[in-house]
């Protein structure tokens, strides 16, 4: 076993130290970073959606929070798996209950999610990118257990144990959301969320500890 410091590969900042954390963003450059195997910190891409008009209410503060985007081909499945959606949209915080973050997931997959062009996002300005609990690996496996509950009777007793999920990529999201009545609502398809407290500013964190990398 070897330790890898917590600071940011792009500028040195210390990151957030929190046990439960697979994706840790730097309160300093914004960045995101995953541990990969024996390489180390990764960075993570995040993808910006476009919050509705049809759901914001002018002066409320939006939160962004980080949600995994895995794609799923339905059109290598036969019968009624080929009605599962294109991608399938997991929450990446608020993971304490298996139940509700799969309720969660299932809803938000119906979404159809547009996303902020580079003029849009700078309009908007710096915003502050949440740190995530569920990491790539993570997403792909809870992608693959919410595919198997989103069509009813379907897969079959005698498919359950030799289907496979054909899924591609995951990327994670920046998706708007709001604090409503104690209840936070999405901004792309008005859906309330499981009512879970989010981490505090990333730059509450102390980040000076280390966490264990496994050769």
């Amino acid at each position: 076993m070897t330790w890898v410091a917590l600071l940011c590969p792009e500028c040195a900042a210390e990151l957030p130290a929190m046990p439960q954390l697979r994706v840790h963003t730097c309160p300093s450059c914004n960045r995101s970073w995953t541990l990969w195997g024996e390489d180390g910190w990764r960075a993570l891409p995040r993808f910006a959606v476009r919050p509705r008009d049809a759901h914001t209410v002018p002066g409320e503060a939006w939160r962004w929070w980080p949600i995994w985007e895995v794609g799923l081909d339905a059109s290598a499945l036969s019968g009624r798996g080929a009605e599962l959606p294109p991608r399938l949209l997991l929450p990446a915080i608020g993971v304490s209950r298996l139940s509700l973050l799969l309720r969660s997931a299932r809803n938000l997959s119906r979404a159809r999610p547009e996303f902020e062009t580079a003029e849009e996002a700078a309009a908007l300005g710096p915003r502050e990118r949440l740190s995530a609990e569920i990491g790539p690996e993570d997403a792909y496996v809870l992608a693959e257990t919410l595919a198997l509950r989103l069509v009813d009777a379907w897969p079959t007793d005698e498919q359950i144990d030799t289907i496979e999920i054909p899924l591609t990529r995951a990327r994670l999201l920046d998706w708007p959301v709001v604090a409503r009545a104690g209840e936070w609502v999405d901004l792309v398809a008005g859906l309330t969320l499981p009512a879970v407290p989010l981490p505090p500013s990333n730059a509450q964190f102390d980040g000076r500890e280390a966490v264990p990398r496994v050769r």
